[in-house]
């Protein structure tokens, strides 16, 4: 027999009153107003720019107790997919979390017209379809694009997934945001990505990358000192602006522009349009070192005089053909993983 006495028995009402009087989290999602995400210099297409627009809503529902700030959604084979960012008022224990959310407007529809049986088997049928997308083809496609996206984090081991498929939705998984975190530059701009990712799997000619996430040996170590203290999210058109800065000849012009039409043009690298804003893959004939090696050579002048390149600062746009960063070291050599320093001494 259990004879613990509850002293406090009712200290989940005490967590609502909390969060009541505590206007953190919901001044952060305050934040997220009118909010464009994604690349601005793209064609004008739904994996170009968006703005965020505030949707308390689960299909078609208001709920007073959430805050969601949504992308457009996507509809695919009768479920629609939601990219949000979501806050609920009475539970502070959880905070801001984002990612996807997939809903049927048939479930609910069947389920106040008395059809349980029918409204269960299309939730079964939702989450089972929700699932298989995730775990077979998205779940490591998104891990590799996020942790590309802000190296001194891992995507991979963040991962949160729902026990419960409530009023017709359901989040194949969700990503807690950390306090520490600003919730525009991480959640608004990780939610574009995860989208673009899902209309890239949807798309009849859509090519997920297929890398492994890792996260390098030294990002984790340096976050806010001098390697990162420009906190440019990585493929972003700020990214490459940043490189253009560091490759600059004078106030207008930057010798890395020439370089990347000329890497284009004879086919070394080509623009990678579908997932992030700015980002160049190199083609899967080359290897790195033949990426160096036509890297270095275009950057030597007619008069013999080599232009300085920032290799360090070149892993921001740069992806190998399997969506992998491509890491070099300060002599433009590729940098090895710990697995790799380990095997090969």
């Amino acid at each position: 027999m259990n004879k613990t006495k509850h002293f406090y028995p009712n200290l989940g009402d005490r967590a609502k009153i909390f969060c009541e009087g505590d206007r953190h989290y919901q001044e952060k999602m305050m934040l997220l107003e009118d909010v464009i995400v994604g690349s601005c210099s793209a064609d004008n297409s739904e994996q170009a720019y968006e703005c965020l627009r505030r949707d308390d809503t689960y299909n078609g529902i208001k709920d007073p107790c959430y805050i969601m700030y949504k992308l457009k959604p996507i509809e695919h084979n009768g479920l629609v997919y939601e990219f949000l960012v979501e806050y609920q008022k009475h539970d502070p224990n959880t905070g801001i979390y984002y990612g996807c959310k997939v809903s049927n407007r048939n479930i609910m529809e069947h389920f106040e017209n008395g059809n349980i049986d029918m409204a269960n088997q299309l939730t079964h049928k939702m989450v089972d379809c929700a699932d298989k997308e995730w775990k077979t083809y998205l779940r490591d496609a998104t891990a590799l694009v996020l942790s590309n996206s802000y190296p001194d984090k891992k995507f991979n081991l963040r991962f949160c997934h729902t026990e419960n498929a409530n009023d017709g939705t359901y989040w194949p998984f969700w990503i807690r945001l950390n306090e520490e975190e600003d919730v525009v530059y991480v959640a608004a701009n990780a939610i574009k990505l995860i989208k673009n990712i899902y209309l890239t799997h949807f798309s009849d000619h859509g090519l997920l990358p297929y890398g492994y996430a890792e996260t390098d040996d030294t990002s984790s170590k340096h976050v806010g000192r001098k390697k990162n203290s420009s906190n440019t999210r990585y493929f972003s058109d700020a990214a490459y602006e940043e490189c253009r800065i560091l490759h600059s000849i004078d106030k207008n012009t930057s010798f890395l522009d020439e370089i990347i039409r000329e890497l284009c043009s004879n086919k070394t690298i080509s623009r990678c349009k579908d997932i992030y804003e700015c980002a160049y893959i190199i083609n899967e004939e080359l290897s790195i070192l033949d990426f160096c090696k036509e890297l270095d050579k275009l950057r030597t002048k007619q008069n013999g005089e080599k232009l300085t390149l920032k290799w360090t600062a070149l892993e921001k746009i740069f992806l190998t053909a399997k969506g992998e960063r491509v890491k070099l070291d300060k002599g433009g050599k590729q940098k090895l993983s710990a697995y790799n320093k380990r095997k090969w001494g």
